[in-house]
């Protein structure tokens, strides 16, 4: 790879990133995926506006590696902006442009897929707690004894917290090892390289 940073045409970032691609898969990198898009975005800039149809393949290719990085860091509607690029870049009928369709189609499937907690959700329920500590406020203070009556707000309290913290909750981190639930985080299907 150093000797295609001596020099640096959009042919030569394009194949570097390529490799970069193929390496973060097999290594899970998230620091490759991250030079895979810088230098493609790089590569783009250099892009001549009159492509003949094998180097407009190459575009195609290059869009693909960066929407390949994109959804493999999770940043999904880059992702597909992406993937809609590379089907415009390829030339009609070609083997990159039709891989960048299946794979834009493979993501879309996974994103639909996907249950999202609502943003909304948190208001009803915190709603529903603060009227529960309003009833026990009210109505529950002479029948619970102090115990039991700070365990019953301390809970509504609890619930408001969780309700708010209902979309982070699907994420946890637990120091260089980190566990996705279903709820809210899409996986990444299977995708096609360029």
């Amino acid at each position: 790879m150093r000797a295609l940073e001596t020099k640096r045409t959009w042919q030569s970032l394009g194949t570097q990133a390529a490799i970069e691609v193929k390496l973060a898969d097999k290594f899970h990198d998230d620091e490759l995926y991250r030079d895979v898009i810088d230098h493609v975005k790089e590569a783009l800039m250099m892009l001549p506006t009159d492509l003949t149809i094998s180097e407009r393949d190459y575009a195609g290719r290059l869009y693909v590696n960066l929407a390949s990085a994109e959804a493999s860091l999770g940043n999904f509607s880059s992702a597909k902006k992406a993937y809609r690029r590379a089907i415009q870049e390829a030339p009609t009928n070609s083997v990159v442009g039709q891989k960048a369709a299946r794979n834009l189609r493979r993501l879309h499937d996974a994103l639909r897929s996907t249950v999202r907690v609502p943003r909304w959700l948190a208001w009803p329920i915190s709603a529903g707690a603060v009227v529960g500590i309003i009833y026990g406020l009210l109505v529950q203070h002479l029948s619970l004894d102090s115990a039991g009556f700070v365990g019953f707000v301390m809970g509504m309290f609890f619930v408001i917290f969780a309700a708010f913290s209902l979309a982070a909750i699907t994420k946890l981190k637990m120091g260089p090892a980190e566990f996705e639930t279903a709820a809210g985080i899409p996986t990444v299907p299977q995708l096609e390289k360029a």
